[in-house]
C-alpha cells in the first residue's frame, strides 16, 4: 500500500496509519527513506472513533489476515471501505455491486486508481443504511453467539 501511495497524482491525501505490527519498523523507515509527508503513523490507540470521524475512506486490503473489524467499524461510521476481492473482508461486499474493491493486496495499480479518483467517486455511498442495517443488528449478533 505505501508503495501505491508514493504513486499518487495527488499530495492532498493523507494517510493515518493506526496500530502496530511486526512490520512496523519497516514502514517506518519506508516513509522516512521516499520522504512521505502525508503519512502519519499513530500507533496503538485506545480510541479510535476520532480517526473514524476524520476519515473519509478506509483501506482495508491485506490478503493474509482475517475479517478486519477496521471494515466493519468503517460501515457502521459510513465510512467507504476499499477492500481486496480476495479477503475474508470482501464477504460482506461481494452480493452487492460495491465499487470500493481491488483484485489483491498486489494490485497497485487498483488502488491507486481508486485513490486518485477520490474526488470522483460517490463518498457518500451509503452501504451502512442501505445494506448493513437491513443484514445484521446487535440483537441478531448477540443471538447468533448465545450469549444467556
Amino acid at each position: 500500500m505505501l508503495k501505491a501511495i508514493e504513486r499518487l497524482n495527488s499530495q492532498n491525501i493523507y494517510f493515518d496509519i493506526v496500530g502496530e505490527g511486526k512490520d512496523k519498523n519497516i514502514i517506518s523507515n519506508f516513509i522516512q527513506d521516499k520522504k512521505l509527508k502525508n503519512i502519519f503513523l499513530h500507533g496503538f490507540q485506545e480510541n479510535l472513533i476520532p480517526f473514524y470521524t476524520q476519515s473519509n475512506i478506509t483501506v482495508a486490503i491485506t490478503d493474509n489476515a482475517g475479517f478486519g473489524i477496521s471494515v466493519l467499524d468503517s460501515i457502521f461510521f459510513n465510512i467507504p471501505c476499499i477492500v481486496s476481492r480476495s479477503s475474508a473482508s470482501y464477504e460482506i461486499f461481494q452480493k452487492y455491486d460495491y465499487p470500493f474493491t481491488v483484485e489483491n493486496e498486489k494490485d497497485l495499480d487498483g488502488l491507486i486508481k481508486l485513490l486518485n479518483k477520490l474526488d470522483e467517486i460517490n463518498l457518500d455511498y451509503n452501504f451502512y443504511n442501505e445494506i448493513y442495517l437491513k443484514k445484521f443488528s446487535h440483537e441478531k449478533f448477540i443471538s447468533s453467539i448465545n450469549i444467556q
